[in-house]
């Protein structure tokens, strides 16, 4: 067997440092702005707005107290416990991290509508008074604005995807909902959601329920119930997944459940399979890393200037994350651009010698945690003899890239310690050796003698 003595590592990194890579993780790789919420895996931020009218144009009606936003935060913090539950067995860098951002300290922000006294397809009335307040263009789309908003939200908190909430209070509206009898709503996809406090009689304990349901639209997950329409046949999600768990069938005729007590047909807490699927949580083969990151990194390489008498071999390369094809046509356009996306980063290099155990290139650990990675390293007093180094890079998910191999012929010789050395080191381990049997007490009166 070869004899590998000494070896030490030199590592250059080519692409931006640590502290230069605060957009690492704003926009999944290959993503488009209008992907503001692909998938329920990753860090996610919800802002959340509390929209308060102020009579100048409609009568004010609703008025936002404190125990009334104290209650709505705590629900707010239920749903998030519960989307984050729902990833909790998955590879640490897969799980769904959400951060709840309460914009204007959750105070609420005025507008001259009555939210509530509107039909909900008015949003974009208070929607844009609201982000004109936020410095916004009141005179482009609720769609454009709540974008232009959450993008700007996610840049500064540095998250995978972003979605806005809107609260609006109906406590002194007779049935809890908007003019046209809607209640909650969201796009799927994003950029925004909607949900009034009590929310059709659901009533304000049970916020999180219909936060949760809506959520789920963020993610792409269909409505299971019949009420909504969605057959049975319908498809959404990054995986193109059939809502097979609908209560109506493919010719939209009202079938049995298979699941009944399901977030998507009456707010349980519970996924159904399908929407497991709609949202990204599918874990094909039980590695705890879910489908849609379930991918392997590419390398590319040489040997660079290697020095066969020094016995330094040296690589440069490049590596990139792949991305799992995107299946989903479900808004395309508007709020899904069909890229090929991932969150995966290249998050270590590492290389073997002679069929050993993988080393990390510890040097390129702070480097390292983009998209895409050049680097460059070398392994230095490579002992004489012939040796097959490999190299391969690790994705966040800890799946490796496929190694490269590379033939290497050292001719450096390992210095031997000179008789000198030898003389001071038997010494130094024969008087430790003395001084080991001694007793305790010994070993006092010799160091203080």
């Amino acid at each position: 067997m070869t004899r590998i003595v000494n070896i030490s590592v030199f590592a250059l990194a080519l692409c931006a440092g640590a502290s230069d890579r605060a957009a690492a993780e704003l926009l999944p790789f290959q993503a488009q702005p209008q992907d503001q919420s692909a998938y329920a895996l990753g860090s996610f931020q919800l802002n959340v707005i509390f929209v308060e009218s102020d009579g100048s144009i409609d009568v004010d009606r609703e008025d936002w107290n404190a125990e009334q936003i104290s209650t709505v935060k705590s629900e707010i913090a239920q749903a998030a416990g519960f989307w984050e539950q729902q990833s909790a067995d998955f590879h640490p860098a897969a799980r769904l991290r959400i951060d709840v951002n309460y914009v204007n300290d959750a105070v609420p922000i005025n507008t001259g509508y009555e939210p509530i006294s509107r039909a909900h397809t008015q949003d974009g009335l208070w929607i844009n008074q609201v982000l004109s307040t936020l410095g916004y263009d009141a005179t482009t789309s609720k769609f454009n604005n709540t974008r232009q908003f959450n993008t700007d939200q996610r840049v500064a908190a540095g998250t995978n995807w972003v979605s806005t909430l809107y609260v609006v209070n109906d406590l002194a509206d007779a049935d809890n909902r908007f003019s046209d009898s809607w209640f909650a709503f969201a796009f799927h996809g994003g950029p925004y959601v909607v949900l009034s406090y009590e929310n059709n009689g659901w009533g304000a304990d049970q916020f999180d329920r219909v936060l949760s349901h809506e959520m789920a639209h963020l993610f792409f997950a269909l409505d299971e119930r019949e009420g909504a329409r969605e057959r049975s046949s319908a498809r959404s999600g990054y995986l193109d997944s059939t809502n097979f768990n609908s209560e109506l069938d493919a010719d939209g005729n009202v079938r049995t459940a298979p699941q009944p007590d399901v977030l998507m047909i009456n707010n349980t807490l519970v996924l159904s399979d399908a929407t497991k699927i709609q949202v990204g949580l599918l874990d094909s083969d039980g590695d705890t890393i879910p489908d849609i990151l379930d991918t392997f990194p590419t390398l590319t390489g040489d040997e660079g200037i290697s020095d066969s008498a020094a016995g330094v071999f040296r690589f440069a390369g490049e590596a990139r994350v792949s991305p799992l094809n995107n299946l989903n046509t479900k808004n395309l356009n508007f709020s899904s651009s069909g890229a090929d996306m991932t969150i995966n980063t290249i998050l270590a290099a590492q290389y073997r010698l002679d069929g050993g155990a993988w080393t990390d290139v510890p040097e390129l650990a702070a480097t390292l945690g983009g998209y895409e990675e050049s680097f460059d390293f070398s392994i230095l007093n490579i002992a004489k003899g012939d040796h097959r180094i490999d190299v391969r890079v690790l994705n966040s998910v800890d799946n490796p890239s496929e190694p490269l191999s590379f033939d290497f012929t050292s001719q450096f010789v390992v210095p031997e310690p000179s008789a000198a050395i030898l003389a001071v080191l038997g010494w130094f381990m024969l008087s430790a050796a003395h001084r080991r049997r001694r007793s305790p007490q010994e070993n006092r009166r010799y160091v203080f003698a």
